[in-house]
């Protein structure tokens, strides 16, 4: 798989796992085997992880950040 394409499903498998049933999202993935699921299902993300990837995304975009946001 491509690097960027990998980045992605990782992307989504990580996040996946945090909001649906982990049958649907072995199914999303298109994995055989459940093991290869649970291998996202150890990730917890950092208090701020939100924020830090709002900005990250906010700055690729070249979009501002609404002022609440900035420090």
């Amino acid at each position: 798989m491509p690097e960027e394409r990998l980045d992605l499903h990782h992307g989504f498998g990580t996040l996946a796992v945090q909001v649906f049933p982990l049958s649907d999202v072995k199914a999303y993935m298109g994995h055989a085997d459940i093991a290869t699921t649970m291998i996202y299902v150890d990730h917890v993300p950092q208090a701020d992880a939100a924020e830090k990837l709002s900005t990250a995304l906010s700055e690729v975009a070249g979009v501002a950040e609404p002022a609440a946001h900035r420090r």
